[in-house]
Parts: structure tokens; sequence; C-alpha cells
């Protein structure tokens, strides 16, 4: 058995649906007659920001060496099981040696249960920081530039059609990146 990584794409769809929600109507209708709307492709910035892309590579860098003790205490199991199977005939029914073997099953079922647990939680920790960064920084750069809304789209999103000239999300992106990398 192997470990799944962590479902990454879910959690960036999970992601896009969140800024699709929050953002929306970010700033509806300040009292200025020109209102100034804007958008975001919501998967271009989770998928590109360099948090993201640091959480992905860590959690990966988690599974790999979980992976590796599983690996190990699989190999161990296989081993003595292997041992038990030639010599089962000599061994008394219910030996030490079989309560043995399956102990090392339970523990390696147990041990990868665990492990893909705490790397859910891990992933669903960081991405949830991560997407309250990325708000935050949508919030305020929308409020310095005076904008209205700030609308989130992606492929199959809210947004139908935009003009490009309204779509910030390279400067955002560009922003959150800077940020992201002088820490």
């Amino acid at each position: 058995m192997t470990i799944t990584k962590p479902g990454y794409w879910p959690w960036l769809i999970l992601l896009v649906c969140v800024i699709n929600l929050t953002f929306t109507f970010l700033v509806f209708f300040k009292n200025s007659s020109a209102k100034k709307i804007a958008y975001i492709d919501a998967m271009k910035l989770v998928t590109k920001y360099d948090g993201t892309i640091y959480v992905k590579a860590n959690i990966e860098a988690k599974a790999a060496e979980f992976q590796s003790k599983l690996d190990t205490l699989r190999s161990e199991y296989e081993s003595a099981n292997e041992n038990f199977l030639k010599n089962k005939s000599k061994l008394p029914q219910n030996s030490q040696l079989e309560m043995t073997i399956n102990r090392m099953r339970e523990q390696y079922d147990s041990y990868q249960q665990v492990i893909s647990d705490q790397l859910q939680k891990e992933e669903k920790k960081a991405m949830d920081e991560m997407l309250g960064r990325i708000n935050k920084r949508i919030e305020k750069f929308a409020i310095d530039r005076d904008y209205s809304v700030v609308l989130s789209g992606a492929q199959l999103g809210t947004i139908a059609y935009a003009d490009k000239e309204l779509d910030i999300t390279d400067e955002i992106l560009g922003i959150i990146n800077r940020e992201y990398n002088a820490k």
C-alpha cells in the first residue's frame, strides 16, 4: 500500500469557490459615481502564488518521507511474514511469531491511516492560512485602488466574459509573491 498524496486539486477548486464567493462583491458601490470594477483569475492566482507552490512542495516532501517509513515497515512485515510462512508447519498454532506478524500488519495499517490524516490536516491548515493572506491582500489592493467590485473568475466560474483590461490577476500575483518572498 502507498500513501495517496493529499488532494491538491480539490483544495484548489475549493479555494477558487471560496474566492468567488468572498470577492464577488468585495467593496460594493462606494459613494463615488464612477464605479471601478475588476476581476481576478482565481485559479491562476492560487496556482502561481509562490506560497501555494511552497505548501505543495512541503506536503509532497513530507508525504515522501512518510512513504519511506511505510516502505520500511512493509518490508519488515513482508520479511517476517515470509519467514513465518516457510516455517508455519513447524510452529504451533497461534504461535508468538504469528501474533507478532499480525500486530506488525495492524501497526502498518494504523500508521498509514494516521499519516494520511495528518497530511490532510496539515494541507488544509496551510491552504486555509494561505487563502486568508490572499483574501486580505486582494481586499487591501481593492481599497487602495478604489475598486468598487472585484470579481473572481475561473475557466468555468462566474464570469462568462470580461475585458482583459479589467483583469488585475497579474498585479495581485506580483504583489503577493513579492510579499511572500520578502519573508
